[in-house]
């Protein structure tokens, strides 16, 4: 069970000795979009174009959250980052519809 928290938690745990490195997955979602948008106009595909699109967002917004909470910790003796158990889960439901809403897109467009 240890080992699975490990895994679990070590994307967010790099990020939160690297907080610029939130912008990989924010910039992917968001390049996407913005590539996707110009190429395809399909009235189906809003709802996974909105997926994407909040996935690229929600990624941007950690980004900014984190620099900020790394900023803030070098300030304190023992920063504890009890914040990171609720914004993990969430942070990984919002990737996984992004990443499904782009594979359904791309499979959609491939037709």
């Amino acid at each position: 069970m240890d080992k699975l928290l490990t895994i679990f938690f070590f994307p967010i745990a790099l990020m939160v000795g690297y907080p610029l490195l939130a912008l990989v997955p924010a910039g992917s979602f968001l390049g996407f979009y913005f590539w996707l948008r110009k190429r395809e106009e399909s009235p189906n595909l809003k709802k996974a174009f909105f997926r994407v699109l909040l996935g690229g967002l929600v990624w941007l917004v950690f980004a900014i959250y984190e620099y900020r909470m790394y900023l803030w910790s070098k300030t304190v003796v023992a920063p504890i980052r009890v914040d990171l158990l609720l914004i993990t889960p969430i942070l990984y439901l919002f990737t996984l519809a992004g990443i499904l809403s782009r594979w359904r897109i791309l499979k959609k467009t491939e037709k």
